[in-house]
């Protein structure tokens, strides 16, 4: 009911209650009687005491709410909600600093995780699964150097050079400052038909003088060292990463795991032993430093560095990396079940990596069990087919259960993939010449196997006899006389003999010499 005394000032307080209490919706506040409103009307008229009390404030404010529950409610978070507001404000921002510092660990530690693992699987080879671990970290951290670097080594690899210039376009900033990134756009630059451009780039580029620089160099002669085996290239990457380690401005996993991976193909133990105790001290407890403890030591101590993997496995029992390098130094040392084991849990947590596969195939081999083992050395070859080293095991294993057209289908899919295998070549002459009975099936591969060993005679000589035996005595005088151009020094009784077993051939059927 609207206030009375708005209208009309004369109107006293205890009228407005007798008048309130008269119209009260609660009939427990109404007066019971007709005759009780009479006589508080009567006390208000005589200005005595009134029965009826006047609605409190709080009372007032109640039924207000009630009637308007959605205003009432909005007061009550404006009148509860702006201090605290107020006060969170000043604890948000007396905090924000740290926060921010917070965000920005969080965002260089994943960042630093996506770069151990993409630089892992770019050194198995695996291009698809590193791209996918260095545009992760490219897109947290766009002006990251290992990321650009990374991330243009596998388009190279993958033949996408386009792409790998126009990556190389967005982080210009970066490739203007550090004259690697530049050498990995004069690369770029020369694959896709601006070799002018390419040859300008690279003649202004110094040599690497930042921490990114010699990581970067070092990256590219541990690849080298992985292709070749070559132990220079392996020393080299050693001490690009030792250099990367002395120029950055804090310890990072990235750099000292790489280095592991470097020592770990040296002929030198001491420097394995100082990497290991390096890592262990700075993080004792990460999974991916024990692996790469291990990694280091799996040549020089295999014992050692079969603690240092289950310590990661212990930290990280899905770490299938792992189990993987345990099952791997199983099988170097001749434990074939303990390697069965090691490798068929590091499948099950990830079957994606080859290695694992082939290693598995080989231990299979080596406990007789050879029609096991074709399944997986196939599943390694299904997921890189240029995994060159299993197509012989495989074949062998093929011939082995006397799967003989298989075996020859092996070899040859083998020498599809690279035709101057002379591994593959060697097995599938043997094998179409003693076995299946081919022998012009045979000479072809020794001669090819020859024509790639030009200098070992031994070659030349066992197509000689082939084509000797196959009746093909043109093939065999061409063969034989490309004996004495193999050999630098060659005595005159030896080169007597080659030239009389050259001019006793017969290039009649049943008139040369038969040995």
């Amino acid at each position: 009911m609207p206030d009375p005394r708005r209208s009309d000032s004369s109107v006293s307080r205890d009228l407005v209650t007798v008048i309130e209490t008269a119209l009260a919706k609660n009939a427990d506040r109404r007066y019971a009687t007709a005759l009780d409103l009479a006589e508080d009307l009567r006390r208000t008229r005589e200005h005595e005491l009134i029965a009826a009390r006047p609605v409190s404030r709080w009372m007032r404010l109640v039924r207000w709410a009630q009637r308007r529950p959605v205003h009432a409610a909005l007061a009550a978070v404006l009148i509860v909600g702006l201090p605290v507001l107020a006060g969170m404000s000043g604890y948000i921002l007396a905090k924000l600093p740290a926060i921010e510092r917070q965000a920005e660990a969080d965002r260089a530690r994943t960042t630093e995780s996506h770069l151990v693992r993409g630089f892992a699987l770019l050194r198995q080879g695996d291009l698809t699964g590193s791209e996918s671990q260095f545009r992760a970290a490219w897109a947290l951290s766009p002006m990251n150097g290992e990321a650009l670097g990374g991330l243009t080594v596998v388009l190279i690899g993958q033949e996408r050079s386009a792409e790998a210039l126009e990556l190389l376009d967005e982080g210009r900033a970066l490739v203007a400052t550090e004259s690697a990134l530049g050498r990995l756009r004069s690369k770029v630059l020369e694959d896709v038909g601006r070799e002018d451009e390419a040859a300008t780039l690279l003649a202004a580029q110094p040599l690497p003088d930042t921490s990114l620089g010699y990581f970067l160099a070092g990256g590219q002669a541990l690849r080298r060292g992985y292709a070749t085996q070559d132990v220079k290239a392996f020393n080299l990457a050693f001490a690009c990463f030792e250099r990367t380690i002395m120029m950055s401005k804090e310890a990072r996993r990235l750099h000292y795991f790489e280095l592991a991976h470097a020592a770990a193909h040296l002929e030198d133990p001491t420097k394995a032993l100082v990497v290991v105790q390096l890592l262990t001290h700075l993080w004792p407890d990460e999974a991916e430093a024990c692996y790469s403890s291990g990694y280091a030591f799996q040549v020089f101590d295999p014992e050692q560095a079969i603690g240092h993997f289950k310590r990661a496995i212990a930290i990280d029992d899905g770490m299938a990396r792992a189990w993987a390098a345990m099952g791997r130094v199983h099988l170097l040392a001749g434990r074939n079940q303990d390697a069965e084991a090691s490798l068929r849990r590091s499948i099950g947590l990830d079957a994606s990596s080859r290695f694992p596969h082939y290693d598995l195939g080989v231990a299979l081999v080596r406990s007789g069990r050879e029609a096991d083992a074709v399944a997986p050395l196939r599943a390694c070859l299904e997921l890189d087919p240029k995994t060159m080293v299993t197509y012989p095991i495989l074949g062998t294993t093929l011939a082995t259960l006397g799967k003989n057209s298989e075996a020859i289908e092996a070899w040859r899919a083998g020498l599809d993939v690279d035709p101057n295998d002379a591994r593959l070549l060697e097995l599938l002459g043997y094998f179409l010449k003693d076995v299946a009975d081919d022998p012009e099936g045979a000479a072809l591969a020794f001669e090819r196997l020859a024509r790639l060993t030009p200098t070992d005679p031994d070659g030349w000589m066992r197509l000689a006899r082939l084509c000797e035996k196959s009746d093909d005595y043109d093939g065999a005088i061409e063969a034989y006389r490309e004996i004495p151009k193999s050999i630098r020094t060659i005595s005159s009784r030896s080169a007597g003999w080659l030239i009389s077993k050259t001019d006793g051939v017969s290039t009649e059927p049943g008139k040369g010499d038969a040995d």
